[in-house]
């Protein structure tokens, strides 16, 4: 399993650091990134070897301005990433890391999927009073909902999250 891990200066290097100890035991490739506050929160927080520890823990590691990096790529194929809390936490002192998530991760992403939706309208598959935009939030926000209320997402969730607004949609092999 590839799991990308990211570290603002947010408070919480123990809980990265515990998080990056317990998946290296599990086998877990972790690709770590540390920008510039999590290096002066490490060090606070876990003392002066904390940010080598760190590393040493992880698979790899990279900077947080390497767009060359590997994970920099939407095509990477990381089985998850522990970034987006960071990022929200963060917004109010570092807006620049959200926009650039937004921008880079989100954005294009809901644009494939705004476009679906229009196209499903455009050929009569869904109600021309559909809103992409509302449909598309709808959609996502189904997703983070419920793993955040179950930490799981059952095979056939995407079909229930569609059957209210497209009654027949053809059903989604598990």
């Amino acid at each position: 399993m590839k799991i990308v891990i990211g570290v603002t200066g947010a408070s919480g290097a123990a809980l990265a650091a515990e998080t990056l100890r317990q998946l290296r035991e599990a086998g877990a490739e972790t690709h770590l990134v540390l920008t510039g506050g999590a290096l002066i929160t490490i060090a606070h927080e876990l003392g002066p070897s904390g940010v080598a520890a760190m590393r040493e823990a992880a698979s790899f590691t990279y900077q947080a301005q390497d767009l060359g990096a590997p994970i920099a790529s939407g095509s990477y194929g990381a089985d998850a990433m522990a970034v987006v809390g960071t990022l929200l936490a963060e917004q109010r002192r570092h807006p620049e890391l959200l926009e650039t998530f937004r921008r880079r991760l989100v954005g294009p992403r809901r644009a494939s999927l705004r476009q679906a939706l229009a196209d499903g309208i455009e050929t009569g598959e869904l109600p021309s009073s559909a809103d992409p935009e509302v449909l598309a939030s709808m959609l996502i926000g189904s997703f983070y909902a419920r793993y955040l209320a179950t930490s799981e997402i059952p095979a056939d969730w995407p079909d229930r999250t569609l059957r209210p607004v497209w009654p027949e949609q053809p059903r989604l092999r598990a």
